[in-house]
C-alpha cells in the first residue's frame, strides 16, 4: 500500500459534486427531517419535510460542511474551522451543546469523520500536510488509535463503515495508476486490497447484510458499476453502457441499487435490480442530479440537482412519483442527510 494516492472520482465527477455529495440516511422513528449545508457561510440546516418547516441550526463565521447523524439520531456532527484549524463537532439535534470532540494543530486538519453502528466509535480521516491518515475516535473513552497511515504525498477515499460496525472500506490508488477498494477489519485492524485491479476501483457501497461492496470501476474502458463479495472473490459487472455509470447505493432491503449515470445526456438518477436488470430512470429531468440517497424505509430517495452551479435538494418516490423541492435555489442546499 505505499506511495497511495486519490483519483477524484472524476474520471467519473466534478470534484464540486463529489465533495458535495456526502450523505446519510439515518434509521428508526417515523420523522421526516432533513439535515442540509446552505448559505455563504456554510451553515447546517434541517427541514421537517411533514410540515415543511425549516430551522438554522448553527450560525457562524467559518463554514459548517458534512453532516453526519449518530446511529440513534440523538445527535449531529459536522466539520468546522470556527476554533482554527478543521475539527469534527458534535451538538444535539435540535442544535444545542454544540462541542468539539477532536483537536487538531497547524500540522493536521479533520477532513471528514463517520458514525459506527456502534454509536460511540468513529471513523476520522485526518490530513497532514501532504498526506493522510485513518483514525477510529472513541467517544466514549476519548481515544483513538491509526487504522491506516498513508505514505507522503498520498491520499485515500472517504472511509465507509459496514452496517455492523465489523469493517472500514475506502479507495486508494498508486502513483502508476491504478486504484482499488481496501478493507480494514475493526478488531483486528488488518487490511487487505479487495478488488485487486491493475484499473481505477473507487467509491465502495455495503450492502445491508455486510456480505457484499458495490463499487465503480474502468477496468471494461468506461466507469460501470460492480459488486464483488466483501471476504473477495470475482467481481460481477452490473452495468454495461458506454458513458458514465457511478456513484451505487444499495436499498436498505438490498433488492435494488440506486446510481448516477450520464446515459440521457445529462447526469440522471436511475435505479436498477440488485443483479443489474430492469434499470430505469427515476429522475428524467433536464438538470445534473446527483448523490442519490435513499430513505429507510426504502420508499424514497434524497438526492441534488445542480443547473448552472447552483444545487437544490429534492425527495422522490422510488417509484418516480412525488418529487418534491425542498430547497430554494439562493440557498445553494447540499449534503442532504436524513433523520428519521
Amino acid at each position: 500500500m505505499s506511495r497511495l494516492v486519490v483519483f477524484a472520482l472524476i474520471l467519473l465527477l466534478p470534484l464540486s459534486i463529489l465533495v458535495t455529495a456526502i450523505s446519510l440516511w439515518i434509521p428508526g422513528g417515523n420523522s421526516m427531517t432533513l439535515a442540509y449545508i446552505a448559505g455563504h457561510p456554510r451553515d447546517i440546516h434541517v427541514v421537517d419535510t411533514s410540515r415543511g418547516l425549516h430551522t438554522r441550526l448553527t450560525s457562524h463565521p467559518f463554514d459548517d460542511i458534512h453532516p453526519v447523524w449518530s446511529p440513534d439520531g440523538s445527535q449531529l456532527g459536522f466539520i468546522s474551522s470556527r476554533d482554527g484549524q478543521p475539527d469534527f463537532y458534535i451538538m444535539d439535534s435540535d442544535g444545542r451543546n454544540i462541542r468539539r470532540v477532536t483537536s487538531s494543530d497547524t500540522n493536521r486538519e479533520i477532513r471528514y469523520a463517520t458514525w459506527s453502528s456502534r454509536t460511540t466509535e468513529l471513523a476520522v480521516m485526518a490530513f497532514y500536510g501532504v498526506s493522510e491518515e485513518i483514525r477510529l475516535l472513541d467517544l466514549a473513552t476519548g481515544t483513538s488509535q491509526i487504522v491506516i497511515a498513508l505514505d507522503y504525498g498520498t491520499r485515500a477515499g472517504l472511509p465507509v463503515w459496514s452496517p455492523d460496525g465489523s469493517q472500514i472500506a475506502f479507495d486508494a490508488a498508486q502513483v502508476t495508476g491504478n486504484r482499488n477498494v481496501f478493507i480494514v477489519e475493526r478488531e483486528s485492524l488488518r487490511g487487505r486490497n479487495l478488488t485487486r485491479s491493475q484499473n481505477r476501483d473507487g467509491t465502495p457501497d455495503w450492502s445491508p447484510n455486510s456480505q457484499q461492496i458495490a463499487f465503480v470501476s474502468d477496468r471494461n474502458g468506461q466507469p460501470d458499476i460492480y459488486i464483488i463479495a466483501a471476504n473477495g472473490g470475482r467481481a460481477v459487472r452490473l452495468t454495461d453502457h458506454p458513458t458514465l455509470d457511478t456513484s451505487p447505493r444499495w436499498s436498505p432491503d438490498g433488492t435494488q441499487i440506486a446510481f448516477v449515470t450520464r446515459r440521457s445526456g445529462n447526469l440522471d438518477i436511475f435505479i436498477m435490480d440488485a443483479n443489474g436488470g430492469n434499470p430505469r430512470n427515476l429522475s428524467q429531468d433536464s438538470q445534473n442530479e446527483t448523490a442519490p440517497l435513499w430513505s429507510p424505509d426504502g420508499r424514497y430517495l434524497a438526492y441534488q440537482a445542480v443547473d448552472n452551479g447552483i444545487t437544490v435538494l429534492y425527495t422522490i418516490r422510488q417509484d418516480g412519483n412525488q418529487r418534491k423541492q425542498w430547497t430554494e435555489i439562493e440557498n445553494n442546499a447540499t449534503a442532504p442527510a436524513w433523520r428519521p
